[in-house]
């Protein structure tokens, strides 16, 4: 065991941190014990990296750019970087959406929030989702907006103002509960709880909701919450509120023909993935902006009837050979893919074999030619003219396309191209 005074000492850093500084902290007798891997980002994939997730930040720009010009020119854009940016890396995207224009950034935790502020992000950050009243303070110290649904936010919010000694009036959008179920104040309190706000010294600029089904087929829900929506408006200012933003959709709802109102949350469309709503005219063309890589760890020749993975759930057929990848549901590649997805090796595509395990895939390359150790797979992405797309994964698995990247976790470098 460790000594009790080493371990005081002992910190977490960022990698980013610990290179600048690796030699400031141990001269002060620091140990760095492991880093924040949320920041672990490489300009370049080295020969020795086993996997990796590459990010084409001037394609997240286009399609900004492409999806402002299918907006009314009065309507802005939320560019939503929750959730490390659905596994992209939330600081560079962030970065390069202002750099293309976006007015807003949002988040969903206030830990995101925080660590955009610490990167020198000095945009509007709305905080889309409920905080416990413990991180109320936080809210204001970083300056966030948070969407304020109930009363009991409100009263944690205000006594935090209260004890920082808040100088001024923070800035709060409403969220109204018109469908979703999980937040917001309910249509007929929201006079009410913009009352409140304004007592409590807070400044209410926006309204804001959530679809419930945004990628529905059918439009009638989405219209039903719309119209609810509205009448909380009509409500707020015939009460003397003048608002200055009015939000409620998102990707999927901003591709429909339904008001997009005063700002739209794009998240999806951001990272060049389509939602599953019927095709309207004047689309977006998307960029997809993500590719998911490992390196062939092992090629093996195996005889017929010799199985492949745990559980014995595949048999081989024939004489094969099989590539060995060294990446896992440990990486957030799903283990659902076991015995019915693939991966692209020299452009073809290589059926995956058995079990995915937590680090490691056998993909059957029989028919393949010239594939060896160190060669680079491709599981999400394109690699010659074989593509290989998060909407494809999803419709396998049967779940949300948001999953596909955002489960991909901290152990992949993230490459920024």
């Amino acid at each position: 065991m460790l000594r009790r005074d080493v371990r005081r000492r002992m910190i977490r850093v960022s990698p980013i941190r610990a290179a600048l500084s690796l030699t400031e902290f141990t001269e002060k007798g620091f140990t760095v014990l492991s880093f924040f891997s949320d920041d672990y980002a490489l300009l370049a994939p080295s020969p020795t990296t086993r996997a990796w997730v590459e990010v084409d930040l001037a394609a997240i720009q286009k399609n900004l750019i492409a999806f402002r010009a299918s907006l009314p020119s009065d309507c802005g854009i939320m560019s939503v970087v929750k959730a490390n940016a659905y596994g992209h890396g939330a600081t560079q995207v962030a970065t390069a959406a202002l750099e293309a224009g976006t007015e807003w950034l949002g988040v969903a935790t206030v830990a995101e929030g925080a660590t955009l502020r610490a990167a020198e992000i000095e945009a509007p950050i709305a905080l889309l989702c409920p905080f416990a009243p413990q991180e109320a303070a936080d809210v204001l110290l970083y300056s966030l907006t948070p969407m304020v649904g109930d009363f009991g936010t409100l009263e944690a919010l205000a006594s935090a103002k209260t004890a920082m000694g808040h100088p001024g009036f923070p800035e709060i959008h409403l969220e109204v509960d018109t469908g979703i179920g999980r937040s917001g104040i309910l249509p007929g309190n929201a006079v009410a709880l913009w009352r409140e706000a304004e007592r409590m010294g807070f400044a209410v600029t926006g309204l804001m909701q959530h679809y419930a089904d945004a990628d529905a087929p059918a439009e009638d829900p989405n219209r039903r919450q719309l119209e609810l929506f509205f009448s909380v408006m009509d409500d707020l200012k015939a009460a003397g509120a003048n608002l200055d933003l009015y939000h409620v959709a998102a990707s999927a709802s901003g591709l429909r023909a339904l008001p997009l109102l005063s700002l739209v949350r794009p998240g999806l469309l951001l990272y060049g993935i389509r939602p599953p709503v019927p095709k309207q005219e004047n689309q977006p063309f998307l960029t997809p902006v993500l590719t998911l890589k490992a390196r062939v760890a092992t090629v093996r020749e195996l005889p017929a009837g010799h199985t492949i993975s745990y559980g014995f759930t595949h048999t081989l057929s024939r004489a094969s050979k099989v590539a060995t990848l060294p990446i896992g549901y440990g990486d957030g590649f799903p283990r659902r893919l076991s015995n019915c997805g693939s991966a692209l090796l020299n452009g073809k595509r290589a059926p995956i074999l058995g079990r995915v395990c937590m680090d490691q895939t056998v993909v059957d390359v029989t028919d393949l030619p010239d594939v060896s150790p160190g060669d680079e797979a491709v599981l999400i992405g394109r690699q010659g003219n074989e593509r290989i797309s998060a909407e494809e994964i999803a419709r396998i698995l049967e779940t949300t396309v948001h999953e596909i990247t955002t489960c991909l976790t901290s152990r992949l470098p993230r490459v920024y191209v």
